[in-house]
């Protein structure tokens, strides 16, 4: 699809992937956040906005179908490139000094960085470059929908795409099954953030569909309170 065919939306959304920051949190992490089944073999899973995050790989190793979307797939590399800066930036702005960021070898981010890569040489499959505003899957596809600072840290400063995002995340989840969204921290989104992820909860407690929402609160690997929104369809 060519930027003329965008609907202003889908448009806008592309810009904000273009310039958000990349994450790529390894499971080691996941799997303290996601409230998943101790066995996974054979459940459908999608990671959304999945960055360089190793949870596909590992999941697809437990015997999960899991697939990823980002749309930074279409160029890894440059999908890479992005994810070295926001890691850098995020020392910054914790307090070290630019001269010694970049003299820094994190050993471990690239270990975690080269688990990701080789899944995605190997099973390129899962790893599929589009929208969180337009998911390529047919309707109640999957078990278990997840989102690490994807719907909730790509789209929360705009009301109009975080809802369509989750409006997305919901058509695809199988009666049933469940979608994890988060976190959201005082500390780490704007006001208008906030706001709108307030009023996203708001919203689904609302709808007519039978979903049942709830929001858990949780210290999470030193980063203080954190809260993820877990929806039942």
């Amino acid at each position: 699809m060519s930027i003329a065919e965008l609907t202003p939306i889908e448009a806008k959304a592309r810009i904000v992937a273009q310039e958000c920051d990349v994450t790529g949190n390894r499971w080691e992490v996941l799997s303290d956040f996601y409230k998943l089944p101790h066995d996974v073999a054979g459940l459908r899973i999608v990671d959304i906005c999945a960055g360089e995050s190793d949870l596909t790989a590992v999941l697809t190793d437990l015997g999960a179908d899991a697939v990823a979307v980002d749309m930074g797939y279409v160029d890894p590399n440059l999908l890479h490139q992005r994810k070295i800066r926001t890691f850098k930036s995020g020392l910054i702005r914790s307090g070290l000094d630019p001269e010694s960021v970049a003299r820094i070898q994190p050993a471990e981010f690239e270990r975690d960085t080269q688990r990701f890569m080789r899944s995605f040489v190997r099973n390129p499959e899962r790893y599929i470059s589009a929208s969180a505003l337009a998911l390529p899957f047919e309707e109640g596809r999957f078990d278990h929908v997840l989102s690490f600072f994807g719907i909730v840290g790509v789209f929360e400063e705009d009301m109009q795409m975080l809802r369509k995002a989750m409006n997305e995340a919901i058509r695809v989840t199988k009666p049933g099954g469940q979608i994890q969204i988060g976190p959201a921290a005082d500390g780490t989104q704007t006001h208008q953030g906030r706001i709108n992820t307030g009023r996203l909860v708001t919203e689904l407690m609302a709808r007519g569909d039978r979903l049942a929402v709830s929001t858990e609160f949780f210290e999470f690997r030193g980063l203080g309170s954190q809260r993820i929104t877990m929806v039942k369809k």
